[in-house]
């Protein structure tokens, strides 16, 4: 892997996301996605080059640019295959495939040329940390893109709310969408922000759960936890022999990730079952239970002893995705934050170790272990080419399309079910997906169960209280001020 250039992601998104520089970004971002000509020079931030014939693709790497300065090293070569051409912007590239090695590139327009020959698809890939931030600014530019990825729930609301997405219950009809997607995939883009509709399609379904390196547990005889005086245990063990039990990325959803799991814990140790979903308000829950509730204090108090005691890798902070994979490639650490895409990212990327899953021992009973699921998909922007737009998603909901999708990353929780193969699928994930089939209860992660805005403060909030800079008091204050400004009161 890659050494990526080392930048505080931290001070760049709490700093308001970088406004200005996050500008700068969409503006180029826009020019090298819609070029005046057939074939023109554009020049793009990164540090690296990725071109094809067919599929215009601009990475974004995760060294967020935080000046208004645009270098002018690297030199980007669009070619316009046909008279009508979609713009999508994401974070996963790979399902398009325009991101990740070359055994998983693939040419999607040349698969799409076959049905619909006057149609491209140009696909802007950006590094999840400025993601959001510079989607936001293309739409303040005026120049948003015709299809951009979000997650579903609060996550996709703001954009709901303020006209800028298109109901899609017409194409769900005319392609037979209804009767291909999951069900609870597309109940994840139904009613957004109470407006009636389906506002987005589903790309994967995806839980979150730890990863964890079996060799490392293996060596200091160590085995998954299934309590958490066991987890405890096993944490201390790990930090006794120089191993850091968990790495994650603070510098996007590292604080979330870890404040679920312990706010999670936290409600299970007074008996409330629902905690997370009355504090969050999502799936259906009204916000009934603030965030100066004495089980948030007390998960707020947990992280901070977790970090002191050094359960967390010292880097986490300053962490970005590669940052966090390098510290499990290399053992620095023996678990990651991560979710079901692990295992089949561990496997592409040839990782030199055994692993294996497990979920976070929130409640002694392994039975009422609730888990976090959530969809990340697309929406379309208002007045996009909704013509255009429903050829394109034809060809990817394709069985060729989602089995190749299969091959090339290992997700198997994909919105064309024909497309799972079990001989794909790594075992540990497979596992899991036998849990979901039992119809286990589950909850919504912290990073679809906030909007972007709740989400960057609440972040802050937990850095601090994790580093000692604010009490746990203070911060669960400072967020039920923040909770009431943006969700209302409690009633």
């Amino acid at each position: 892997m890659s050494e990526p250039k080392k930048v505080d992601r931290r001070k760049f998104i709490y700093a308001g996301l970088g406004a200005v520089a996050l500008i700068a970004i969409g503006a180029a971002a826009y020019v090298a996605m819609n070029p005046p000509v057939v074939t023109q020079t554009t020049t793009v931030p990164t540090t690296s080059v990725a071109t094809t014939t067919s599929v215009t693709t601009t990475t974004v790497p995760t060294t967020s640019v935080v000046t208004t300065t645009v270098p002018t090293t690297s030199v980007m070569t669009t070619t316009v295959m046909g008279p009508t051409k979609v713009n999508i912007v994401t974070y996963h590239g790979g399902f398009w495939g325009v991101y990740g090695t070359e055994e998983q590139r693939f040419d999607f327009n040349a698969i799409l040329h076959k049905k619909y020959p006057n149609i491209d698809v140009s696909v802007l890939h950006l590094d999840t940390s400025i993601f959001t931030g510079t989607l936001n600014s293309m739409f303040a530019s005026g120049a948003p893109p015709d299809v951009f990825m979000m997650w579903g729930g609060k996550k996709l609301q703001p954009y709901v709310e303020k006209d800028q997405c298109t109901d899609l219950t017409p194409l769900y009809e005319r392609y037979g969408w209804l009767n291909l997607i999951p069900k609870y995939m597309v109940d994840e883009y139904r009613n957004i922000a109470g407006k009636p509709g389906i506002w987005g399609i589903c790309e994967v379904y995806r839980w979150e759960h730890e990863t964890y390196n079996a060799d490392i547990f293996e060596k200091y005889n160590v085995k998954p936890p299934k309590t958490y005086k066991e987890w405890v245990d096993m944490c201390e063990t790990l930090v006794a022999n120089k191993v850091s039990p968990y790495v994650g990325y603070g510098s996007a959803y590292g604080q979330e990730r870890l404040f679920s799991r312990a706010v999670e814990k936290c409600f299970n140790d007074k008996g409330e079952t629902y905690g997370w979903d009355k504090l969050t308000a999502t799936r259906g829950y009204k916000r009934e239970i603030p965030f100066t509730d004495d089980a948030v204090i007390k998960a707020l108090y947990m992280l901070k002893e977790w970090w002191d005691k050094k359960y967390i890798h010292p880097g986490f902070f300053g962490f970005g995705w590669d940052d966090e994979q390098k510290a499990m490639f290399n053992a620095e650490a023996a678990i990651i934050i991560e979710g079901i895409w692990e295992p089949g990212y561990l496997e592409v990327n040839k990782f030199p170790y055994k692993y294996g899953t497990f979920f976070f021992p929130s409640n002694d009973d392994p039975s009422r272990v609730r888990w976090e699921t959530y969809a990340e998909g697309y929406s379309v922007v208002k007045g996009a080419n909704l013509e255009a737009v429903g050829k394109v998603f034809d060809v990817w909901l394709s069985d060729e399309v989602q089995t190749l999708v299969a091959q090339k990353s290992k997700e198997f929780v994909l919105p064309n079910p024909k497309a799972l193969d079990p001989n794909l699928i790594p075992k540990a994930v497979w596992d899991m997906k036998l849990v979901l089939d039992k119809g286990q209860p589950t909850r919504q992660v912290c990073h679809t169960a906030f909007t972007e805005e709740f989400t960057v403060v609440l972040r802050t909030y937990v850095a601090g209280v994790m580093q000692g800079k604010i009490s746990p008091e203070k911060a669960a204050e400072a967020l039920e001020n923040e909770a009431t400004k943006q969700m209302g009161p409690i009633k």
